[in-house]
Order: structure tokens, then sequence, then C-alpha cells
């Protein structure tokens, strides 16, 4: 029997046009769906999107953002966690051959690392949207 590739990695691929910019020359690193060859850059892609999710996360710790918002602050951990295991499964599923799978596990931790480097701005978005409606 054929194993499916789970609902939420679909879904984290499908989310790519709900995370913000994802255009080359935008804020923040290109994806690798972007490139001439995507599948040469995707590993690549992964690790400077997650550097970024942790540079824009250590960022706003050390600007006192998540004082009184560990929540908020352990999401974005938890989302960096998720896209370096997406990212693991990818490694995994293109040494063992399976670059079908491989694609779907890169595109899907490239989508979490992005959405977790951009939560920090949302958060602070949303801060002054409720200090504005008071």
């Amino acid at each position: 029997m054929k194993r499916n590739i789970p609902a939420f990695i679909i879904i984290g691929v499908i989310s790519l046009a709900f995370t913000g910019t994802v255009n080359a020359g935008e804020e923040g690193p290109a994806l690798s769906y972007l490139a001439q060859d995507p599948e040469r850059e995707m590993a690549e892609s992964v690790s400077v999107l997650i550097g970024w999710a942790q540079g824009e996360l250590e960022e706003h710790q050390d600007e006192g953002l998540f004082k009184d918002r560990a929540r908020d602050e352990q999401l974005i951990q938890d989302m960096i966690a998720f896209a370096k295991d997406l990212q693991a499964k990818g490694a995994a599923a293109k040494k063992a051959g399976d670059m079908r799978k491989a694609r779907v596990y890169y595109h899907a931790a490239e989508a979490a690392a992005q959405y977790a480097a951009r939560m920090p701005h949302m958060l602070e978005a949303r801060l002054r949207k409720n200090k504005a409606n008071g």
C-alpha cells in the first residue's frame, strides 16, 4: 500500500500563497521554486530561510517584543523547529531517492520557515492595531 504524504505538509505548501511576499527582490530570501533549477536550490534555500527566521526571532527577543508574550515566542520557536523537522525529512527522502516526497518536504519547510520569520513583524502589527483600537 502506497503511503500518502501527510495533509499538513500539502497544506503548508499551499499556504505559500498566504505567507506574504514570495518573489525575489522583496523582503526576505527568495523561495527555491523561483529558481532556474528548484531541485538543486531547495535544500540550501531551506537553510537560508531557517537562518532568517532564527535571526528575526533573536532580534525581536533582544528588543523585548516577547516580554509578557511567552506564548507568541514559543509558537515562533515551534514553527522553526517544525521547519527543521521538515528539512530533515526532505533530506531523508532525497537520500532514499524519493524526489517527489523530498520536494514536498523542502517546499513545506520553506513555507514554515518564511512564515516564522514574518511572525514577529505580524505580532508588532497586531500590537499596534490593538493599541490604536484602545
